[in-house]
C-alpha cells in the first residue's frame, strides 16, 4: 500500500507542475531566487561554489520529503473523514 501511495502521489505531482509553472506568483519568485543564487554563486570560490550546490540539494531533498509527507497526510485525512 506504501508504495502504490507513494507512486500516486508522485504522479500527481509530476502531473501538476506545469500547473505550478504557470504560476505568476511561482514564477516571479522561481526568477527571483535565480538572479540572487547566480549573483552569489559567480562570487564564491571554487569550493565554496560545491558547498552551496551541496547545501541547496540538501535543501531539495527536503523539501520533496516534506511535499510527499502533506500530500500523504491530506490523502489519510480525507480517507478518515469519508472513512473509506
Amino acid at each position: 500500500m506504501d508504495q502504490a501511495l507513494n507512486d500516486f502521489i508522485n504522479k500527481r505531482i509530476d502531473s501538476n507542475y506545469d500547473r505550478l509553472r504557470q504560476d505568476k506568483e511561482w514564477s516571479t519568485t522561481n526568477e527571483e531566487y535565480k538572479k540572487f543564487y547566480n549573483e552569489l554563486y559567480h562570487k564564491l570560490p571554487v569550493e565554496q561554489k560545491e558547498q552551496l550546490d551541496n547545501i541547496i540539494d540538501l535543501k531539495n531533498n527536503l523539501i520533496d520529503y516534506e511535499s510527499v509527507f502533506a500530500y500523504r497526510i491530506g490523502i489519510n485525512d480525507m480517507l478518515k473523514l469519508f472513512k473509506l
